[in-house]
């Protein structure tokens, strides 16, 4: 039992990691990532500037990234806490409402209060010491995503095409236009 309350521990940790990140990155704008990436190119950090600006085009998918890795973490962490607390409690329903109880109450306060504080100042500092960690997360997940995302980009483009030039006739009419005399 000691070995998966230390992998809850070290789910818990990664969730808040995780949803830092997040809340990190809905706070700023595209201007406000566009400014920290330049503001990384000059002081000589290439990598963290390159994968600002890939987010920055990309900012749908490495939101979509996020929230599958923390949807991952939470779904994890209430397995391990069912079994946890299966060995702790025997009966069925104590353990169901406990596991319920304590999942509910460490995801508001992993996911959504413990990260508001720690991005409520320097948001973007706080943003570029956690970017190194999350680059192999987003490779992984966007591995997963691309294919889904480019038959996607792939249908768009080509309602679009449809929308702005409708196809025309294959043939020209074969006659001509009636006038009228009078």
């Amino acid at each position: 039992m000691e070995l998966e309350i230390i992998i809850a521990a070290a789910i818990l940790l990664a969730l808040v990691f995780s949803a830092t990140v997040d809340m990190a990155f809905s706070h700023l704008s595209d201007v406000g990532l566009r400014r920290l990436a330049s503001d990384e190119e000059l002081a000589n950090k290439k990598e963290s500037a390159s994968f600002l600006r890939e987010i920055l085009e990309n900012r749908p998918r490495f939101r979509f990234a996020l929230s599958s890795v923390i949807q991952v973490f939470l779904i994890c962490f209430a397995v391990l806490l069912t079994v946890i607390v299966s060995e702790i409690i025997p009966p069925k329903f104590r353990l169901l409402a406990a596991a319920l109880a304590i999942s509910i109450s460490a995801t508001v306060l992993v996911r959504q209060i413990i990260p508001r504080l720690f991005v409520r100042n320097n948001t973007e500092k706080k943003l570029l010491f956690l970017l190194p960690a999350i680059r192999p997360m987003y490779a992984l997940v966007s591995f997963f995503v691309d294919p889904i995302a480019n038959r996607k980009r792939a249908k768009a483009l080509q309602r679009l095409e449809t929308t702005l030039a409708p196809d025309a006739p294959k043939t020209a009419p074969t006659t001509t236009p009636k006038t009228f005399r009078r």
